[in-house]
């Protein structure tokens, strides 16, 4: 150890030598957690959700104010038109 750090303090390189000297066990548990993860994803069924909220904002035109007009009794009924499948 470097006698400028001290008693007691480790250096970046005394890390190092650390993690080389433990590498078997560092692969060793990153194999494991991924084949795990892999394990897991291809025997877990898949649950898909989904939620929707669509917002119509209707426009104005004469047509639809005159269909209004003439009969009080017609509810507001406004065609929206769709992508054709029906």
């Amino acid at each position: 150890m470097d006698k400028r750090l001290g008693e007691g303090q480790l250096s970046l390189r005394d890390y190092v030598q650390i993690l080389w000297a433990r590498r078997w066990m560092i692969v060793l548990i990153v194999i494991v957690a991924v084949g795990g993860s892999v394990v897991y994803d291809e025997l877990e069924t898949p649950v898909y959700q989904a939620t929707a909220q669509l917002q119509f904002t209707t426009q104005v035109s004469s047509s639809v104010l005159q269909a209004n007009s003439s009969s009080a009794s017609a509810p507001n009924v406004v065609d929206v038109p769709t992508d054709g499948h029906e």
